[in-house]
């Protein structure tokens, strides 16, 4: 069986519906160029695209903190609040607590939260 990989250049949540039900790679840059995240069974594996309450540093050469609101948006719009969180460091969480409750970028903030 083969893995999916998805760029998440539609806007189009229902283009996706299908995809959540089978394990897939999505390529979420911002962090880095090749940021990607790990969907299987409602779990998503983050890297470092998503942490707990806040994300991959994009100070970096290649980051982008344009690209990481983008990505942090789009995981926000196409995974189910349910969807549980293992980021590649610190504790789980999940996406519906992370639209809202995210230091950098929550699901209606536009803009990069600085503290």
């Amino acid at each position: 069986m083969g893995v999916l990989i998805h760029t998440l250049k539609t806007t189009e949540r229902s283009a996706y519906s299908a995809y959540l039900s089978r394990p897939g790679i999505f390529l979420l840059p911002g962090h880095s160029p090749g940021g990607t995240c790990y969907y299987t069974g409602n779990i998503l594996f983050s890297g470092d695209v998503l942490f707990y309450r806040t994300c991959g540093r994009t100070d970096t050469q290649y980051g982008s903190r344009e690209d990481q609101i983008k990505s942090l948006r789009k995981l926000y719009e196409l995974f189910p609040d349910s969807t549980r969180v293992y980021p590649g460091h610190g504790q789980l969480t999940d996406i519906g607590s992370e639209k809202k409750e995210n230091s950098r970028v929550t699901v209606d903030g536009g803009e990069w939260i600085t503290k």
